[in-house]
């Protein structure tokens, strides 16, 4: 799951198994359960709550620094 460029969204309850690399794609591209990638933390709501992920290649979760406080939930 690739999530960019967006500044308000919940990614709640999900289990993810097996984020591998595709055979199918010259080069490189990230490979994670959930990749967060062109959001601004600081005026953005962001809440990832109760989500597995299981297997993964290479990263299970790939976010760029998001504090903890008012605008961001992980747990």
């Amino acid at each position: 799951m690739q999530i960019s460029g967006v500044t308000a969204f919940t990614v709640s309850s999900n289990v993810m198994i097996g984020a591998m690399v595709r055979p199918t794609i010259t080069g490189t591209e990230p490979v994670a359960c959930i990749e967060l990638t062109d959001t601004d933390p600081a005026n953005s709501v962001i809440q990832f709550n109760n989500n597995i992920c299981q297997g993964s290649d290479v990263n299970g979760y790939v976010f760029p620094f998001v504090p903890c406080g008012i605008n961001s939930t992980f747990s």
